[in-house]
């Protein structure tokens, strides 16, 4: 998702757990849009400390198809523990590529990136 957001020109830098949040950044947490990968941020917002801005969300979809109804209950359930969720479609050259650099002039992998920082930049909640 970094390459992503770079690819359309958004400032990104990577954190690690227990790096301090720069005091103009946006927190972003991603996640596969699984059951497991979806639990995994609700530990995490359970944890999330009150002085930090609520986390941005961007679910991965993993596969070309709607998400199974356990899947959106979590989604409806993690809401208002963050700012806004935004969902990046399956891509299909991803899985093909060694790298984003590959593919990333794919008109799919383009427009998701353009999607994804256009969602990010806009009013939250």
């Amino acid at each position: 998702m970094a390459h992503l957001l770079r690819m359309a020109g958004a400032e990104v830098e990577l954190l690690r757990q227990g790096d301090h949040l720069p005091a103009d950044a946006t927190p972003v947490l991603v996640a596969r849009s699984t059951v497991a990968g979806l639990d995994v941020v609700g530990d995490l917002l359970a944890r999330w400390h009150p002085e930090v801005p609520d986390p941005w969300l961007v679910v991965v979809s993993d596969v070309p198809a709607p998400p199974p109804p356990a899947v959106r209950y979590r989604l409806r359930a993690l809401g208002p523990q963050v700012e806004r969720t935004v969902t990046v479609p399956y891509l299909w050259p991803l899985r093909a590529a060694a790298s984003v650099d590959e593919v990333g002039e794919r008109r799919a992998v383009r427009r998701a990136a353009r999607g994804l920082a256009t969602a990010l930049a806009g009013p939250a909640r």
